[in-house]
């Protein structure tokens, strides 16, 4: 009988060991998932004033994190969808009105958003001073820094760069007479 005890006593202890195990796993998920939450909290507290030790890992997850932005970027344009900016819904590029809120969605062509002279109703890129369709000015809208074009030739009276479509200058408002080739 003594033979039958020990075996017990060594099966439970056994069974108690794994249930300890089991329990020790568990504990050290939930502490690593607490690790993650602080790690994510100060990364995003301090983005800039962080201490010299951390440098190498906040670069890194700026890297990633950059990467991570230009992957959905290039997804939607394979989905061919844009997101609303004020409720974040995706739609369809071709799309006036976001489905989800109603917000009217800012036209772009060519990734260069677009926006409608007060004066001819045309598409001009958002941040020209100039209409390039009625010469206008586009003093509705804030001027904003624009995407290097690559231009064709040069404005005759103020010698800046011209779009290809352009029947006026966007720097000075000038008509385009004849387009000094780029050389």
């Amino acid at each position: 009988m003594a033979f039958m005890d020990d075996l017990n006593k060594k099966m439970t202890n056994a069974g108690k060991k794994t249930q300890f195990n089991a329990v020790i796993a568990e504990e050290e998920k939930r502490a690593n998932i607490l690790y993650c939450q602080l790690g994510k909290l100060y990364a995003s507290l301090h983005r800039t004033d962080y201490e010299n030790e951390l440098s190498n890992i906040m670069l890194q997850i700026s890297e990633v994190e950059a990467r991570i932005s230009n992957y959905r970027q290039q997804l939607l344009q394979i989905k061919g969808v844009v997101l609303c900016n004020k409720c974040g819904a995706e739609i369809d590029c071709n799309s006036v009105f976001c489905p989800a809120c109603g917000n009217e969605v800012p036209k772009t062509e060519n990734n260069v958003e677009l926006v409608k002279c007060v004066y001819c109703n045309n598409s001009v890129a958002k941040g020209q001073r100039f209409c390039t369709y009625c010469g206008k000015p586009m003093a509705t809208q804030e001027v904003a820094p624009q995407q290097e074009a690559e231009a064709t030739s040069y404005c005759h009276k103020c010698g800046s760069k011209l779009l290809v479509d352009g029947e006026f200058c966007t720097e000075c408002g000038a008509r385009v007479v004849e387009k000094a080739p780029v050389t």
